[in-house]
């Protein structure tokens, strides 16, 4: 198992056992995945389609600057 796979089976575990998609972002923000790779795990979490999912990324602000 890669890296990458082992940071998103551990991001599954843990939006499973708390259900926040803000720390899941942060999560997989801190461990260097892309806006993109972002949206596309919220999607595969069946979250939304791709403009909804794409939407809650930018609004976390963590890929632009604006989240602290």
């Amino acid at each position: 198992m890669s890296n990458s796979d082992k940071i998103l089976a551990e991001a599954k575990e843990r939006y499973k056992s708390d259900g926040d998609v803000r720390n899941l972002l942060l999560f997989l923000h801190k461990n260097g995945f892309s806006q993109g790779l972002s949206t596309v795990f919220l999607i595969s979490l069946g979250l939304g389609e791709t403009n909804h999912c794409r939407d809650i990324v930018l609004a976390s602000g963590f890929w632009n600057g604006q989240s602290q």
